[in-house]
């Protein structure tokens, strides 16, 4: 498996959101992203900005290059961004 789809996987699994609600929860084509999971396909650089925006303590680096730590622990969550284990 790529690593790339290693680390969506990761943070699938982090958020608690199975393939279908983390496409919902970017607003993304899920077809799209299936493809990309089971084909090791690129995402492109709107998806990856999206999930940055989205849950801004992913840590970029480690999402992008695999470096460091999932979670920035430096930045806090702004409080009107919820994660989608406390809906």
């Amino acid at each position: 498996m790529n690593k790339f789809v290693e680390r969506i996987n990761s943070l699938m699994s982090y958020l608690k959101l199975n393939d279908w609600k983390f496409c919902n929860e970017l607003k993304i084509n899920y077809r799209f992203f299936e493809s990309f999971l089971r084909y090791m396909r690129d995402l492109q650089m709107d998806e990856v900005q999206k999930i940055l925006k989205r849950w801004p303590e992913i840590n970029a680096r480690w999402l992008i290059l695999g470096e460091g730590e999932m979670i920035n622990f430096d930045i806090k969550k702004d409080e009107n961004t919820e994660t989608s284990t406390t809906k």
